[in-house]
């Protein structure tokens, strides 16, 4: 093989490379980016109905959300002790993230569903209005299925 073609050869494989790093990185910096903002858009719903609870200190978890018929969001209420209040859709819950939650933590995870796809979820920590935070009187759990996120980034990787 002559030296023209093995410098033909290499300039292309390194060009490969950084376009498949490129493409990577472009990925995952979109993929990060989505979720934040579905993260800001659930922190606000969570918080706004906490703040109505606290403000009203609505008591009954129980009845504390109207039914969600139409929203993306979904909401999930649990009790000072971790008991099921409320819950729009019968989604996965992780019994670690609502401890940590009555703790006063708010967190914000991904978790598979199972009949395939994603979920982001946030869980916001209901004050006590006696005690302050902790312990929470409750949790309240926005969640919203990534399935738009999931597309774009398979749509991404495919044009890539």
């Amino acid at each position: 093989m002559s030296l023209r073609w093995r410098f033909t050869l290499l300039s292309t494989l390194i060009l490969a490379l950084f376009i498949a790093v490129f493409g990577t990185l472009a990925v995952f910096s979109t993929r990060n980016f989505l979720i934040q903002r579905v993260d800001q858009a659930l922190d606000q719903q969570a918080t706004a109905i906490v703040r109505y609870l606290v403000l009203h200190q609505v008591t009954d978890l129980s009845s504390a959300i109207n039914s969600n018929t139409v929203s993306p969001v979904f909401f999930t209420v649990f009790d000072r002790n971790g008991q099921l209040m409320h819950q729009d859709r019968n989604l996965p819950i992780n019994l670690a993230n609502v401890d940590r939650a009555l703790a006063g933590e708010t967190i914000a995870v991904t978790e598979p569903l199972p009949a395939g796809g994603n979920i982001r979820t946030v869980l916001e920590p209901i004050p006590d209005p006696n005690s302050g935070l902790s312990p929470a009187q409750g949790i309240v759990e926005a969640s919203t299925p990534l399935t738009f996120i999931d597309d774009i980034i398979k749509r991404t990787t495919d044009l890539l």
